[in-house]
C-alpha cells in the first residue's frame, strides 16, 4: 500500500474506484494517467472526501447543488476544479452492504465508451491512456452520465470562471495606464481623477 499526495498530483488521476485486496479488504484504487494503478487503505469515499479537502469543497452542499442544477437523482457529477469533474459509475457488486460499489470517472479522461457483457458488466469506459473500466450501467445510463458530467462543467465555469464573459476590454497602448477598480466594503463611490489618483467616497469604519 502507498501513501499518494492529492493536494500535489490530483492532476495525474483517471479514476479512482473501490476494490477488494487479499491483504487489505475493502480499498480504494486509484488510476493514474500514467498508466500506474495505486491502492489505498481506504473506502472510495474517503478518497472523494480528500480531494474535496484539497479545494476546500463541503461534499454535502456540493452534492445538493448539482442534484438541483442537473434535476437528477443520488449520483449526480462533482465538478471539483474545470480539470476535476468527477462522474460516478457502479463498478462492482459490494460483499458487504456498506463496502460501497461507486467510483468516480474524471471526465476530461474518458474519450470513448462501448457496450460489453461478460460478468454482469454491460459496458466500459476507455480512457486518454488506454485503460478500461468496466461498469454495472448500460451505455444508455453512461452516455446520460458523460452528458450530466458536460453540463455540470457548464454550470462550474459560468459560476466560477466566466465572471468577466461578455465584457469588452480597452485597447491598452504603450504608455497608458489602467486601474482595476472593485468594490470595498464600506466604499459607495470610486472615481479616476485626471491626474490619476483614485478618489474613495463612503463611510469608512
Amino acid at each position: 500500500m502507498k501513501h499518494f499526495d492529492f493536494e500535489n498530483r490530483w492532476q495525474e488521476l483517471t479514476c479512482f474506484i473501490p476494490v477488494y485486496d487479499g491483504k487489505y479488504g475493502n480499498c480504494s484504487e486509484l488510476w493514474l494517467d500514467s498508466g500506474e494503478k495505486i491502492k489505498l487503505p481506504v473506502k472510495a469515499t474517503n478518497v472523494l472526501k480528500s480531494l474535496a479537502r484539497v479545494f476546500s469543497l463541503d461534499l454535502t452542499t456540493l452534492k445538493q447543488k448539482y442534484r438541483r442544477r442537473l434535476q437528477k437523482g443520488k449520483l449526480v457529477p462533482l465538478p471539483f476544479h474545470h480539470d476535476l469533474v468527477l462522474v460516478p459509475f457502479k463498478v462492482r457488486q459490494a460483499v458487504v452492504k456498506d463496502d460501497g460499489v461507486v467510483g468516480y470517472a474524471v471526465y476530461s479522461r474518458v474519450v470513448a465508451f462501448d457496450a460489453v457483457s461478460e460478468g454482469g458488466y454491460l459496458s466500459k469506459l476507455i480512457f486518454t491512456n488506454d485503460l478500461e473500466l468496466k461498469t454495472y450501467h448500460t451505455v444508455t445510463t453512461v452516455e446520460d452520465r458523460l452528458y450530466q458530467a458536460e453540463l455540470a462543467l457548464k454550470s462550474y465555469r459560468q459560476l466560477y470562471l466566466d465572471k468577466g464573459a461578455g465584457q469588452v476590454m480597452p485597447q491598452l497602448r504603450e504608455g497608458q495606464v489602467f486601474y482595476l477598480i472593485t468594490r470595498c466594503p464600506g466604499v459607495e463611490h470610486v472615481s479616476v481623477k485626471p491626474d490619476r489618483k483614485i478618489i474613495c467616497q463612503g463611510n469608512h469604519k
